[in-house]
């Protein structure tokens, strides 16, 4: 297995790449710059959203027309549509988003809505809302590697402040993380460093 990591976008969004044994490419987060994400994953096969948040998925209308094969991924809860999406970047800079709303404006369809405990390819599903209601982490449990969008950084967790966002589900969620992964468990978060599950979980519960 291989995991590449881009920081890609405005603020430094970690979009992955991941080649599993099953010969499939999966890429998680697509968050911005469809070229280098195109250069590279040149065929991919998934595109997983660990949540709808815009910075999470602006090059994936481009992508889906280069390849429209590929499946999108996206929690039935997650706010994937143009009218949320746009109006968080509203929220936080009209700036942004005038320069932005273009790339979400025809969101393909999601193909796949895969709902806490199932499974996509080899990568467990487990919902953890909270920084927004559909957000999701994608759990390899035989490489103990968990990426975690933006619900369990390094060293804290994600923002509650925003529309969807809600504190207690969030501390609900990072209770729930402990259940299920190891405190070795490599995390691949949405922005930053990774990190490990011990020290993110304990830093996490500690601010909420």
């Amino acid at each position: 297995m291989t995991i590449t990591r881009l920081q890609v976008g405005l603020i430094g969004t970690n979009c992955y790449i991941i080649r599993p044994d099953d010969g499939k490419t999966y890429v998680i987060d697509p968050g911005d710059a469809a070229q280098r994400i195109e250069d590279a994953a040149p065929n991919p096969d998934f595109f997983l959203l660990t949540h709808a948040h815009w910075d999470h998925l602006l090059a994936l209308e481009e992508l889906h027309k280069r390849f429209p094969q590929a499946a999108i991924c996206v929690h039935p809860a997650a706010m994937y549509n143009t009218d949320d999406i746009v109006g968080l970047m509203q929220a936080i800079d009209p700036a942004l988003a005038r320069h932005c709303a273009s790339k979400v404006g025809n969101l393909p369809p999601a193909d796949v809505r895969p709902r806490d405990g199932e499974t996509v390819g080899p990568f467990e599903v487990i919902h953890t809302p909270g920084h927004e209601p559909g957000c999701v982490c994608y759990y390899l449990r035989d490489e103990n590697v968990l990426f975690s969008g933006d619900t369990l950084f390094a060293d804290c967790c994600g923002r509650t402040d925003l529309k969807g966002s809600s504190p207690a589900q969030m501390r609900k969620s990072l209770l729930k993380l402990q259940t299920i992964i190891r405190p070795d468990t490599r995390i691949l978060p949405g922005h930053g460093a990774e990190g490990k599950a011990s020290f993110a979980l304990e830093s996490s519960l500690a601010m909420c």
